[in-house]
């Protein structure tokens, strides 16, 4: 499998922080060493080199989580960001017959960006 191919598979597919790269990168590279192992012989001389590779995973993985922990963004926030516009553009195309629907889509958005800053931690 194409290498980027496989990175873009391995990574989230939001905008990434440079953790998540990484993480995605150790993660092809056990794979490769993985892949390479063909005889008990070889399973042997790779142990430690994988553990160390998982040992970098696993530290990776948890840097990334205390990382999204700390600043609140458990789901990246341009993804919410792109979800909550997108959502009132669904609600606009349907109530655009109704009168008035424009005061109604001003009071939706506000409620909208009131609920994510909350949840942001009131940013």
């Amino acid at each position: 499998m194409d290498r980027r191919l496989r990175h873009e598979t391995l990574s989230d597919h939001d905008e990434l922080h440079s953790i998540r790269e990484e993480i995605a990168v150790a993660r092809m590279i056990l794979e490769e060493r993985l892949n390479s192992i063909k005889t008990d012989a070889d399973l042997i001389s790779a142990c430690g080199p994988l553990n160390t590779l998982l040992l970098t995973i696993e530290k990776l993985t948890s840097s990334c989580l205390k990382l999204d922990k700390s600043v609140g963004n458990l789901l990246a926030k341009p993804v919410l960001l792109k979800m909550a516009s997108d959502l009132v553009a669904i609600i606009l195309e349907e109530l655009v017959d109704i009168p008035g629907h424009e005061a109604i889509i001003d009071k939706i958005s506000a409620r909208i960006i009131e609920t994510m800053s909350t949840i942001e931690g009131g940013e």
